[in-house]
């Protein structure tokens, strides 16, 4: 899981965000319209 997350952290689920805060910035964004 960790693996796709690094690989789609744009479009990939809250919980694997979590484990890549490298993308934190766009998680945050997605994560809005997303929920």
């Amino acid at each position: 899981e960790n693996m796709v997350g690094h690989k789609l952290g744009e479009f990939s689920p809250t919980r694997l965000f979590r484990g890549h805060t490298g993308r934190r910035d766009k998680a945050a964004v997605v994560k809005g319209p997303q929920r």
